[in-house]
């Protein structure tokens, strides 16, 4: 069980948002609909460090080099 206080975005308790599970939904959708055509191949073998602020994200940012997977966007 995750605490509902884990992503501050979405605050917790009795008055958790609304569009949470929609949020969650559509954000899977997404990277499954982009990791099904490209391959994300990290450019630092550093471990990103997230920081969860009320718009997350990693510390420095989080470069990957983008390639396209067998059979889906070829020219």
């Amino acid at each position: 069980m995750e605490s509902p206080y884990k992503f501050p975005v979405f605050q917790g308790g009795p008055r958790v948002c609304l569009g949470k599970e929609m949020a969650f939904t559509q954000m899977k959708y997404v990277m499954a609909s982009v990791l099904s055509r490209f391959k994300l191949v990290p450019v630092s073998l550093e471990e990103p460090v997230f920081v969860p602020l009320l718009t997350a994200h990693m510390d420095g940012g989080f470069r990957v080099r983008v390639r396209s997977r067998s059979g889906f966007c070829e020219p």
